[in-house]
């Protein structure tokens, strides 16, 4: 635990971590929403709404008469093709409300000052869909060939490229007044290219990673990323999916919370959701011992 103190008050020191939360601040709680899915059938593709952004409405209005006053809500698969289907830009679905419907819920969390992050994956791309090209785009193997999966479909992102598509795609928003971009697999996922022109480190690719949430911070205010690696710190203002869990190695006695000992009082993060845990009580239990926001995951029609 000393060790986790150190290397906290050397991130303070050096300004590498955001302190966003304040000792009057009322404890935070998550409440996301999964808007729309695209279900795979044997011809074609099915986009199920599962959401929409009046139901949305209705929800926060009660938690806010309910008496929770600091609430962070993420809204995962707004866009045009549903959750799953990776467009890296694109526009509003219009069977959850489209982007007027957008308009109205963030008037509203700003009237209760809730924080509403639009979920969105810069790494993974379908090939053809929002403009991607696994020619132009797509990182490759050792063998120079474009690295995809069995499906020859799904492709990663150059991490130069994927700059490039956050510019487009936060003019999406810019007539809404949502918190800013929840960065899904931003601090789960780290890779190099060695490819012509397009050669780039892991360094380089964190520092990329941090510049994006920085310009999510500069046009909306602020910022989520899944995962919690440290190049996230400094300019996050939330982090999700954070591990709660040791890598279970048998060289110690007892857990020892390092990672969120470090965030604790600085960032806003979550860890297990709530009504995904096999015992409520035990998530519970946790989120109190490592000081985690409750964090809950909601659709209107049965999932």
């Amino acid at each position: 635990s000393g060790m986790a103190v150190k290397y906290r008050e050397y991130l303070e020191e050096n300004d590498l971590i955001n302190s966003v939360i304040r000792a009057e601040d009322d404890w935070a709680v998550g409440l996301d929403f999964i808007m729309s899915v695209n279900e795979n059938q044997v011809l074609l593709n099915n986009l199920v709404k599962m959401t929409d952004f009046n139901e949305v409405e209705q929800t926060l209005t009660s938690m806010y008469n309910g008496g929770v006053k600091n609430l962070h809500t993420m809204l995962y698969g707004w866009q045009a093709q549903g959750y799953g289907i990776n467009p890296l830009h694109g526009t509003v679905n219009r069977k959850i409300g489209g982007m007027s419907g957008l308009k109205e819920l963030t008037k509203l969390t700003e009237q209760y000052q809730f924080k509403t992050f639009m979920v969105d994956n810069y790494i993974d791309a379908t090939d053809g869909v929002g403009g991607f090209s696994s020619r132009k785009y797509a990182i490759h193997d050792n063998q120079k060939l474009v690295l995809t999966d069995d499906s020859e479909k799904n492709f990663i992102v150059n991490p130069f490229d994927t700059f490039n598509f956050l510019k487009e795609g936060i003019k999406t928003f810019q007539d809404s007044a949502i918190s800013g971009i929840a960065f899904e697999k931003l601090g789960t996922t780290l890779y190099s290219e060695n490819y012509h022109n397009k050669s780039i480190t892991k360094n380089e690719t964190a520092q990329i990673w941090s510049d994006m949430l920085a310009c999510s911070n500069e046009q909306f205010g602020y910022s989520a990323a899944e995962g919690a690696n440290a190049y996230l710190f400094k300019e996050a203002y939330r982090l999700y999916n954070v591990p709660v869990n040791s890598s279970q190695y048998f060289g110690y006695g007892r857990e020892i919370p390092f990672l969120q000992m470090i965030l604790h009082g600085n960032l806003y993060y979550s860890t297990d959701i709530g009504n995904f845990a096999y015992d409520i009580d035990s998530a519970k239990l946790k989120w109190i011992e490592y000081g985690s926001m409750p964090t809950f995951v909601l659709t209107s029609e049965s999932a």
